[in-house]
């Protein structure tokens, strides 16, 4: 019953993220101030991210599956790091190295904290609640879809994340909740340390430095 009501509290904590960290930006907005380095909009989401995964490790310790398939820890790698390269390749545009890496001191335990609490704590408490397995599969996709979803990515930015999402949770079903970590880890670092550019915007000047947009 504690580990339900825990695992709960820190999904309905990790919906918040998105809206809080809007809201940091737009208090600096007000005041006119940079954000400190060390609380962007990206580090305050990741934080409460990992804040969130900690209340649903006890229910997920117990009751998820963690691992399968050791031999296939390199191909779930490659996928994570491929897909988003293949989808800047499809769009027409060619890919630079960032200027600046994005957040890499939280990103690996941003990950691995959002496949606890996607791939694990979400399916096990609708389970709990009387859904079926592939209602309550459907749901937490769809509710990982919500989170990371934006209005200006448009259609493509929806297919994108619904595509991720489906790797994601075949990685959590044939290899375990490990597997779906490994994608996902390497999936961001490709985001965090490269981005996509079309032809025209290619010179010798130096890219400018990235910026999250929430």
């Amino acid at each position: 019953m504690i580990t339900t009501l825990l695992a709960t509290i820190g999904l309905v904590l990790h919906l918040t993220a998105p809206a809080a960290a809007a809201a940091a930006v737009r208090q600096h907005a007000r005041r006119r101030q940079e954000p400190r380095p060390l609380s962007t909009p990206q580090r305050h989401y990741d934080l409460v991210t990992i804040g969130a995964a900690v209340l649903a490790v006890p229910i997920v310790i117990t009751e998820a599956q963690w691992f399968n398939h050791p031999l296939l820890i390199p191909a779930w790698a490659t996928t994570g790091a491929l897909l988003p390269c293949i989808f800047w390749w499809a769009s027409g545009r060619s890919i630079r190295r960032r200027r600046r890496a994005t957040e890499l001191a939280t990103l690996p335990a941003a990950a691995i904290s959002e496949e606890v609490l996607w791939r694990a704590a979400a399916p096990l408490l609708l389970i709990h609640w009387g859904l079926p397995d592939i209602m309550a599969l459907a749901l937490s996709a769809l509710g990982f879809i919500a989170l990371h979803y934006r209005k200006n990515n448009g259609l493509s930015g929806l297919a994108y994340m619904a595509i991720l999402t489906a790797i994601l949770w075949g990685a959590a079903l044939l290899g375990g909740i490990l597997a779906a970590i490994i994608v996902h880890i390497f999936h961001n670092l490709v985001l965090a340390a490269f981005e996509p550019v079309r032809p025209a915007q290619i010179s010798a000047a130096t890219p400018p430095t990235s910026r999250n947009t929430w």
